[in-house]
């Protein structure tokens, strides 16, 4: 892949975003195609880490 191409893929598959709607994950905004998102709580991530962090992270573990 041309390191100056900018167009977006998916993280698991590779499809590109001409072949498929990507969408970016609310945590680490990588993209991923809805087949290869993961679902959980009625939203969709790019992994169960994601998911994972997004409903179990302890909000008060976050240095100030």
């Amino acid at each position: 892949m041309d390191p100056d191409d900018k167009t977006q893929v998916c993280i698991h598959c590779d499809k590109t975003e001409q072949q498929v709607d990507l969408i970016k994950c609310p945590i680490c905004f990588k993209t991923y195609c809805d087949e290869c998102g993961y679902q959980h709580g009625g939203r969709k991530f790019c992994s169960q880490f994601c998911a994972d962090y997004y409903f179990f992270a302890d909000p008060d573990s976050e240095d100030t």
